[in-house]
C-alpha cells in the first residue's frame, strides 16, 4: 500500500499497465489463488469473523481520517501520514476480507443458484464497469439534474446493463470459459426455452381423432382420489 500514491489504493487512470499499481492489486489476487489451493483453511475464518469485521470498520474509519488530513495538506506531503494511511488501509482491507468471508461461510453457505449466478458474473462486472460508467456519465453530463439524481440514474442502469451483457455475450461464450472455467448457458435463453417447452406440453390437442375418442369415452384423464393415489377415470362426454 505504501507504493500507492499517498498510501491510498487507486485505480489506473489509463489503459497502460503501471507496475506499481499492478503489484498492489497482485497481492490480493495471489493471496486468493494461494487460499484456493488450501481451501481446508477456510473454516478457520469462521472463528472471530464478527470481531474481524468490527475491527476492520474501526480501522477503516481511522484510514479515512488520515486520508482526509492528507487532502487538506495538499500539495504538501507528510511522510508520516502517508505511512499511517497505507498501514491502516492494508489492515482494514485484510480484516474485512477475512471477516466477511468468515461470516458468509458461517451463515450463508447454502447452495443458491441466484447467488452462484451473481458470483460468476462478478469478475465480468469488475472488469467492464469503467467504460459503462463513463458512457452513462457523459450521456447525462449536460442535463440540469442534481449530482445525487445523476448518481442514482447511473447506478440504476449500470448493473442491469452489465448483467445483460454478461448473460448474452460472456456466459455462453469463450469469454465465460476464460473467466469462470467453463461455459454456462444463458439464463435468459434457457428460461425462454423452458417457457416455450412448458407451453407446448400444456397446450391441449384438439384433433378430430381426439374428439372422436372423447365422444366414445376412450380418453382417460387422471383425477385425485381420497387415498392420494391417481387412478384412470373414463371421462364422460
Amino acid at each position: 500500500m505504501s507504493l500507492a500514491n499517498n498510501g491510498i489504493l487507486e485505480a489506473p487512470q489509463t489503459l497502460a499497465v503501471e507496475p506499481r499499481v499492478l503489484l498492489v492489486y497482485g497481492v490480493f489476487f495471489f493471496s486468493g489463488w494461494a487460499l484456493y489451493a488450501s481451501r481446508d483453511l477456510l473454516d478457520d475464518l469462521k472463528r472471530g469473523a464478527g470481531l474481524s469485521v468490527a475491527a476492520g470498520l474501526a480501522v477503516a474509519a481511522s484510514n479515512a481520517a488520515f486520508a482526509s488530513r492528507q487532502l487538506e495538506l495538499l500539495p504538501a506531503r507528510d511522510t508520516t501520514l502517508v505511512l499511517l494511511t497505507a498501514a491502516t488501509g492494508a489492515l482494514s482491507c485484510w480484516l474485512l476480507i477475512f471477516g466477511l468471508t468468515g461470516l458468509f461461510l458461517r451463515y450463508w453457505n447454502a447452495p443458491s443458484p441466484r447467488m452462484r449466478y451473481l458470483s460468476d458474473s462478478a469478475y465480468w462486472l469488475f472488469l467492464f464497469h469503467p467504460p459503462v460508467l463513463v458512457i452513462l456519465q457523459l450521456s447525462i453530463r449536460n442535463l440540469n439534474w442534481s449530482a445525487h439524481a445523476k448518481l442514482l440514474f447511473v447506478l440504476a442502469l449500470t448493473t442491469p446493463l452489465l448483467l445483460l451483457s454478461y448473460d448474452l455475450l460472456v456466459r455462453p461464450t469463450w469469454l465465460g470459459a476464460l473467466l469462470n472455467g467453463r461455459r454456462y448457458p444463458s439464463a435468459l435463453r434457457h428460461n425462454s426455452e423452458r417457457h416455450a417447452d412448458s407451453t407446448l406440453l400444456t397446450r391441449p390437442e384438439r384433433s378430430g381423432h381426439d374428439e372422436h375418442r372423447r365422444a366414445a369415452g376412450e380418453l382417460f384423464d387422471f383425477r385425485p382420489v381420497p387415498a392420494g393415489r391417481r387412478e384412470p377415470c373414463v371421462e364422460r362426454p
